[in-house]
């Protein structure tokens, strides 16, 4: 059963151009507003609608939403993407209307907590429609911003991916109010020295590659360990003042770290990524030794979207 949300009511009806949407419930809610499921006519769709503390915080949002809808989708099949402006006379506020997310796409936090078991080849195609999506933003001059553990799901049985939360989408090297999650943000955004890009993205891109196919963070190794309160200035230091891969050959100051049941109890300083890093071929553990060595401080040579699409079709053909 659909729980209610804070900002709209089930039935609420919005008129639009030849049709009314009509809020049927709840479905989840993030920084930004609230997700609702609706239906047009007979088409069942999500209506995202914004809290009016975001609106006011983002100026923005409402010329950048409607561009992102007045340019469409650069890959219909792997974003679900903004479709029509909402606004309404009796309603503060407004919101868009997009496609609704198909049951079986799963997130990257339930692949990981092993409630998705995707098998390799789903998974190597899955790395692929990534790449593949993030290279057909990337040529529009856009970049994505905020990619982070919620808004990219797949399904663990084709390797389809959808790329969710678009309307953070803008052009390159304009700031905004969402410049990122730290765990997923380039050492310089972290650090407040650049703006998002292409480039920022890439180091994202690997971020959340390296989470699909190793299970664990890469920049948290033996360092974690020294960590009482993972908050944001942990994160900072973890990701942007001082980020050191957990198999950089030549820093070990944040190895990856077995759970050996005495200085590791846990697997959370590597032991997933240790396994993993020892069943990959070395061709591609390296494309994350480039991107996490000298990617985190040459953000020009970072690996690019194309290398990775055709590393993850090879590894898909193994």
């Amino acid at each position: 059963r659909l729980m209610p949300g804070r900002l709209l009511k089930a039935g609420t009806e919005i008129q639009l151009p030849g049709a009314a949407c009509v809020v049927d419930g709840f479905l989840g809610a993030g920084t930004q507003g609230e997700v609702y499921r609706a239906s047009v006519g007979d088409e069942l769709v999500a209506l995202k609608w914004y809290f009016p503390e975001w609106i006011a915080s983002d100026a923005s949002l409402s010329d950048r939403l409607e561009r992102s809808i007045r340019d469409g989708p650069p890959d219909p099949s792997r974003f679900l993407w903004p479709r029509l402006f909402v606004e309404a006379s009796n309603l503060s506020g407004f919101g868009y209307v997009m496609n609704l997310r198909p049951d079986d796409y799963k997130s990257i936090v339930q692949m990981m907590n092993g409630s998705a078991r995707p098998g390799f080849r789903a998974l190597s195609t899955a790395g692929f429609n990534l790449a593949t999506g993030f290279h057909a933003l990337h040529a529009q001059g856009k970049c994505y911003r905020d990619i982070s553990y919620g808004n990219a799901f797949f399904n663990p049985v084709t390797g389809d991916v959808l790329i969710c939360d678009n309307d953070n989408v803008d052009i390159e090297g304009v700031k905004g109010p969402i410049q990122g999650t730290p765990d997923f943000m380039a050492p310089e955004l972290v650090r407040g020295q650049a703006a998002p890009n292409a480039d920022t993205d890439r180091h994202s891109l690997a971020v959340l590659l390296f989470l699909m196919f190793y299970v664990h963070h890469p920049l948290m190794g033996r360092r974690i360990l020294k960590i009482h309160v993972f908050d944001l200035h942990a994160r900072r230091e973890l990701f942007g003042n001082n980020p050191v891969f957990i198999f950089d050959p030549s820093n070990d100051t944040n190895r990856a770290q077995p759970n050996d049941g005495q200085a590791c109890t846990s697997d959370e300083a590597g032991q997933n990524a240790l396994t993993y890093w020892a069943i990959y071929p070395n061709w591609f553990n390296e494309l994350f030794l480039r991107a996490f060595t000298v990617g985190l401080t040459q953000p020009h040579e970072r690996v690019k979207e194309s290398i990775w699409k055709k590393a993850l079709a090879r590894l898909g053909a193994r």
